[in-house]
């Protein structure tokens, strides 16, 4: 990779140290860089600086004058300086020659290392004034104190000399305020959105000449200075990486929500009990749902610049913090600079299950982990071998506000009454479940328990939701296809369910047919994973799967290239939110077919899609006394003995036994595996479990190992 740099250095009246401050810059620039540029910034100079400047211009194409219209400020030289640099890379310094341009060498070294911004810190020379050194200092501790959070191990939070990517520039000139003193929270803004500061000791000199456009004790000034100071606090206040990032991109976006004035009073009294009910999440809520609902308006060209900044920065994020993330790229010989925009995704490796597994306690997660509120994610493991992964509560949080949004694209809001055909609380604690329980008082929710309804209850939870009347109902599609058929049978007539989201296994077109005719609904299918919870849903008025490109950027590849239109390929996902993990390019084990443009050109939501999803376990397992559990269960159930079982598969040929192949890990005794297997009786009741231990568990022509297999017909399943 070349050493390339743009050097942007902003002058005021300079004209007895410009040309001197020109030459050093030339001669450091030449002697250590292939390729450089310098811009000189005039910030509205009265004297003969820019004359000066324009006579090297013309004597040396690698100069360029970019002119300010007036006495603009620091801040904004540095910002019309950074919209003319060519160069990816770009280092900012004073032209007074108070910083030594010998000390650049070393702070690019540091950068090209990984560091995405490394900042010089001052020691200051015996000769540098010093009662402008005490009011620097004392306004440091001043800006410390009020940003903590920010400016923790930090030792010089003002410094103007630094080796920096222009797209961290471009964001912080995009996202934040444009206060007059801009430069004074330089260290604030790169630590807000997720970047690490390396700091540098070099020399601070006293002027070689000139005057600072600054008096001797800057009364107004720093009255000015400490006025943003306050005024960025509060600006600050609830809001964080993700917030500031979409309400850039949605700064033109009205929330358009059509919720009556009840049930935005009702979501608000929701989001500020978050405590009370949202064991995972955290605060803001309510700005994540806003920032989602307003983000689904974005165009087609929006939501590429988005994914391009956001690839791009996490990209930079775990090469910084991420030691086995910086490795792998190592080994293909790709930095960080050479991923400039999505199209350049296809030059990081893939990341396998089995990667994360070898690597979790070894470098793979991000070194800032003890920064974020996390929470550990136990796969399901639909394939049969669960997984372990970290993710941020900012993270979860959009999953969160990606659930809403696709129940809103079902047509319901928040006076209207749900349910749900799930697991309940399978791995919950009490306090989990309690909370999980006030969050349904608050939606109107009721719950099914798809893992033990049996002959006995089934008439029962039916009743249940006769009596409930939900808008929306969303389950595992293999719940669907057995209430379909129950009703069938037992000739029920009148359950009547508005919209149905059906997840974790793909629904055949003549099910969904079959179940919108019966109980006059309309399905969507969700199509997500524990890793990332709804990666794509289908919604009213919109062909296919949107994949929710705020947070995942989806490829289907066929030969590591992108398939064609209509033609099936291996899905890979990468997290935009996950700041703990680095799911970037996660082979996910599914397939999918490419939407045909023709088919979702005239969507009314510009998202990404994906057609038929295939590669998801469908399964229903028939335990004692005829009670049906969901291949998903077995899923939710290993997963909580990842310690002792490497893989797994549930396989029924005949009712009353299931054949249970297991990979043991080498630690687990013969006591363990009874544990288990009294545990498991608690839901599948006294039938046969045949155990086998196994070296492999094939897999199946989607090239997924399934978890559980069922071989029997809807005939052996029902009694027909």
């Amino acid at each position: 990779m070349k050493k390339e740099i743009s050097l942007i250095a902003p002058f005021l009246n300079e004209e007895d140290v410009i040309s001197n401050s020109i030459e050093e810059f030339i001669s450091v620039l030449e002697s250590n860089f292939d390729d450089y540029e310098i811009v000189l910034v005039d910030d509205g100079s009265s004297d003969n600086s820019a004359n000066i400047v324009r006579k090297y211009v013309t004597q040396n194409k690698k100069i360029n004058l970019v002119q300010n219209e007036s006495n603009l400020g620091i801040w904004k030289a540095w910002k019309n300086g950074v919209a003319n640099a060519k160069f990816d890379c770009v280092a900012i310094i004073d032209s007074d020659l108070q910083y030594q341009p010998s000390d650049l060498v070393n702070l690019y070294k540091h950068h090209i290392d990984g560091n995405q911004f490394v900042q010089g810190i001052r020691v200051y020379s015996s000769d540098v004034n010093k009662v402008r050194y005490l009011i620097s200092k004392t306004l440091s501790i001043f800006i410390k104190l009020i940003f903590k959070k920010f400016t923790k191990d930090l030792n010089d939070v003002k410094s103007g000399f630094f080796v920096t990517r222009k797209g961290l520039l471009k964001n912080i000139f995009d996202f934040f305020p444009d206060y007059k003193f801009g430069q004074t929270f330089i260290s604030i803004y790169v630590r807000f959105l997720n970047s690490e500061i390396k700091q540098v000791p070099v020399i601070f000199a006293a002027r070689q000449g000139g005057k600072s456009f600054l008096r001797t004790v800057p009364i107004f000034t720093i009255i000015e200075v400490i006025l943003e100071i306050l005024k960025l606090k509060m600006f600050l206040r609830k809001k964080d990486s993700y917030l500031i990032y979409v309400d850039y991109f949605t700064r033109n976006i009205k929330n358009k929500s059509n919720f009556t004035i009840i049930e935005k009073f009702k979501l608000n009294v929701y989001f500020y009990t978050h405590i009370f009910h949202k064991w995972t999440i955290g605060a803001n809520l309510k700005s994540y749902l806003d920032a989602q609902l307003k983000f689904q308006y974005l165009n087609k060209s929006e939501i590429f610049e988005y994914q391009n900044r956001k690839l791009v920065d996490l990209v930079w994020y775990y090469y910084e913090n991420s030691k086995f993330f910086k490795k792998k790229l190592s080994e293909v010989n790709i930095h960080p600079y050479e991923i400039v925009s999505l199209k350049d995704i296809k030059k990081i490796p893939i990341l396998t299950k089995e990667e994360i597994k070898l690597n979790f306690s070894n470098n793979l997660l991000s070194d800032r982990f003890n920064d974020f509120k996390t929470l550990l994610i136990s796969t399901s493991g639909s394939t049969g071998n669960p997984m372990n992964i970290y993710a941020n509560s900012e993270q979860l949080k959009v999953r969160w506000a990606n659930t809403f949004r696709a129940w809103t694209w079902t047509g319901w809001t928040p006076s209207k009454k749900q349910a749900r055909l799930w697991h309940q609380t399978l791995g919950m604690s009490n306090t989990q479940i309690f909370r999980e329980f006030v969050d349904n008082i608050f939606f109107k929710r009721k719950f099914i328990p798809a893992y033990s309804i049996d002959e006995k209850n089934i008439e029962k939870y039916i009743n249940k939701l006769l009596k409930h009347k939900p808008y929306l109902i969303d389950g595992y599609a293999e719940s669907f296809n057995f209430l379909l058929n129950y009703s069938k049978i037992n000739n029920i007539n009148d359950l009547k369910i508005d919209a149905i989201i059906s997840s974790a296994q793909e629904m055949p077109e003549n099910l969904k047919k079959q179940i919108e005719s019966k109980f006059q609904s309309k399905v969507y299918d969700k199509y997500g994973a524990r890793e990332f919870s709804g990666i794509a849903y289908e919604a009213s008025g919109n062909f296919d799967h949107l994949v929710n490109d705020d947070s995942y950027v989806l490829e289907i590849l066929k030969n590591s290239q992108d398939v064609e239109e209509n033609e099936i390929g291996e899905i890979f996902i990468t997290d935009l939110n996950n700041l703990i993990t680095p799911m970037i390019r996660y082979r996910i084990g599914d397939l999918a077919t490419k939407s045909k443009a023709s088919k979702v050109q005239n969507n009314s939501i510009d998202f990404h899609t994906i057609s038929t999803i295939q590669g998801r376990t469908k399964a229903i397992i028939v335990c004692e006394n005829n009670r049906w559990v969901p291949g998903t269960f077995f899923a939710h159930f290993f997963k909580e003995y990842g310690d002792f079982i490497e893989q797994y598969q549930v396989v029924q040929n005949v009712k009353d036994s299931i054949n249970l192949k297991l990979i043991k890990k080498d630690n687990t005794t013969d006591a363990d595996i009874q544990n288990i297997i009294t545990d498991l009786r608690e839901t599948v009741g006294n039938i046969d479990i045949d155990i086998e231990y196994v070296d492999e568990i094939k897999m199946v022509r989607t090239g997924k190992i399934m978890g559980a297999i069922s071989n029997l017909d809807n005939n052996e399943i029902f009694n027909n």
